[in-house]
């Protein structure tokens, strides 16, 4: 599989049209007929969905369209208008966690690292907080920061300070992180 091609403006402005306050995407009423779309085609399609938000959701909450074939999902080619490009290589975050909240002030460029502290907690989490989990052969509760070993504990309140202490010494991390996720995909 090569290497993505960032995704530009460029590519966008003649079919969509994006509202930084609102986060919605539309298709534009006024994109310009392709060289070969006959032109009863091309008015149905202005007529159906021109001024329309373009997308459906994905069952990751994303919304997302398809525009020549190509699947793309909207707030990263929110970044492109806006920034001009997003390259492959960085993640969007939704500062808020609710991945159809397109708005601009609600999306930041990240990579890898700093998104994961943005992350609400697992559902198949167990024990309520993120990075301790209970260990039944040594009857601990363990306790983990960015894969690092933070040591064991028969108690879970204790566990969980040992977690916080780390925690607060830590940058980047969002309130959001290790909160419930009310039914989202963590």
């Amino acid at each position: 599989m090569g290497k993505a091609n960032p995704l530009t403006a460029r590519q966008f402005e003649d079919h969509v049209v994006y509202d930084p306050a609102t986060g919605i995407m539309r298709w534009r009423s006024d994109r310009p007929q392709k060289r070969d779309e006959p032109i009863g085609a091309y008015r149905r399609w202005v007529s159906r969905f021109g001024g329309q938000e373009v997308g459906t959701f994905h069952v990751e909450g994303y919304r997302q369209f398809a525009m020549d074939g190509v699947i793309y999902r909207v707030h990263r080619v929110a970044v492109a208008i806006v920034a001009g490009k997003c390259s492959p290589e960085v993640e969007v975050d939704h500062l808020d966690g609710d991945r159809s909240n397109n708005r601009w002030e609600n999306l930041r460029l990240v990579d890898r690292s700093l998104n994961s502290k943005n992350m609400a907690m697992s559902s198949r989490n167990k024990s309520g907080v993120v990075g301790v989990s209970y260990d039944k052969r040594r009857d601990r509760w363990q306790v983990y920061g960015c894969n690092k070993y933070l040591g064991a504990f028969k108690n879970i309140d204790d566990a969980i300070a040992a977690r916080q202490r780390w925690l607060d010494g830590q940058d980047g991390y969002t309130s959001r992180h290790g909160q419930p996720s009310n039914g989202e995909i963590a």
